[in-house]
This record gives structure tokens, C-alpha cells and sequence, in this order.
């Protein structure tokens, strides 16, 4: 993946979930992307929209943000 997208978008659910306390956080984000990534390896899958999928996973929860 393009680091520059890859350390933006972990910025950005950083700043996000900052203050969130639901269990929806950067480090839930995290075990996501971990476990996404050995499966996409796993089966051969694409990479970077695999990873950006779960990176980005709960950005637009309606049940953890007000708007969406």
C-alpha cells in the first residue's frame, strides 16, 4: 500500500476515535486491519483496498456517529 494513503488514513481514525469509548477505537481499527490483512495474504486478495476497507470500516457507523 502507498504509505503516504496508509499513514493518513491511520491518522485519520486516530483523530476520529480519539475520545471514543465504545470499543470501536484506533486499536479496534488496528485488530481489523491485522486480521483483514492475513486473510486478504491468506487468499490472495487485493491488498490495499482489502487494508483501506478495514482501516476505514467504522468511519461512518451511524450507531457510533451522530451524522453520517
Amino acid at each position: 500500500m502507498n504509505n503516504e494513503l496508509l499513514d493518513a488514513s491511520l491518522q485519520y481514525i486516530k483523530d476520529i476515535f480519539v475520545n471514543d469509548f465504545s470499543g470501536h477505537d484506533y486499536y479496534h481499527s488496528m485488530r481489523v486491519l491485522n486480521l483483514a490483512t492475513n486473510i486478504c495474504n491468506a487468499e490472495k486478495g487485493d491488498l490495499e483496498i482489502v487494508q483501506m476497507a478495514a482501516i476505514l470500516h467504522d468511519v461512518d457507523d451511524y450507531k457510533l456517529f451522530d451524522s453520517t
